[in-house]
């Protein structure tokens, strides 16, 4: 999980020096990458993290135990209902798994405070293209659910929802490993497989071994790493 490790790092750079009050709600916590950078930004804050993975949740409830105004709750984004107006709403690597990120955002902007922030990375097009080109060379078609929004389409749901956007960033992120089989072990590692996702329908295994192979064959370098490339964007918005 280290591209995730980094750009929740990454995302923590733009948040706000301060806030209009103590309430933040961290959006697909999963470990509590960015709960922690969260956490101690802002030391008197009540924080609640919220993910759909009953094993992320636990761990961070475990991680702190000790630590009163820290929250943790299995849920689901797109139908959780806040029950109060939130200072500071952030998500790292979340957003690419909701089937209505419009729809999403449009409701937080309403549970934002007068003068509320969201701060979130988004994983964006062209993330994962090599896995996408292997699969389009050898089955005329990327992965089924292996689809990302661009960043502008993002700024635009976040202006739609009647937010300001004060920051806009992109990054390109690269990690590598030994094997096509590594790459493809590591997304069920960290978490991002697609069998949630709209139209995913599962290789067998002899697809699997031609994908694997394609993979190597297409972008195995010198080194014999393959590499995974993440593009991130960074947005930071206000509520007038």
């Amino acid at each position: 999980a280290d591209p995730q490790r980094q750009i929740a790092s990454q995302l923590a750079d733009f948040l706000p020096d301060q806030l209009s009050g103590n309430q933040i709600a961290d959006l697909g916590c999963g470990t509590g990458f960015l709960t922690e950078q969260l956490a101690w930004r802002y030391p008197h804050a009540s924080i609640l993290g919220l993910d759909l993975a009953e094993g992320m949740i636990q761990h961070c409830q475990k991680k702190w135990a000790d630590t009163p105004r820290m929250h943790f709750h299995v849920a689901d984004l797109e139908t959780y209902c806040f029950e109060c107006s939130w200072d500071l709403i952030a998500s790292s690597c979340a957003f690419q798994w909701l089937s209505d990120s419009a729809g999403t955002l449009a409701r937080l902007s309403a549970c934002l405070s007068t003068g509320g922030t969201l701060a979130a990375s988004f994983l964006v097009a062209g993330t994962l293209h090599e896995l996408a080109h292997s699969s389009i060379s050898l089955f005329g078609a990327p992965l089924p659910g292996l689809l990302y929004a661009s960043s502008e389409q993002y700024c635009q749901q976040i202006r739609q929802s009647g937010l300001n956007i004060t920051t806009l960033r992109q990054q390109t992120i690269q990690t590598f490993y030994p094997s096509g089989l590594d790459v493809l072990h590591s997304f069920k590692g960290i978490g991002a497989t697609f069998q949630h996702q709209t139209g995913y329908t599962p290789l067998s295994a002899a697809e699997t071994r031609k994908l694997v192979r394609n993979y190597e064959k297409q972008f195995r370098q010198a080194n014999g790493m393959c590499p995974v490339t993440y593009q991130a964007a960074y947005i930071v918005a206000e509520k007038p």
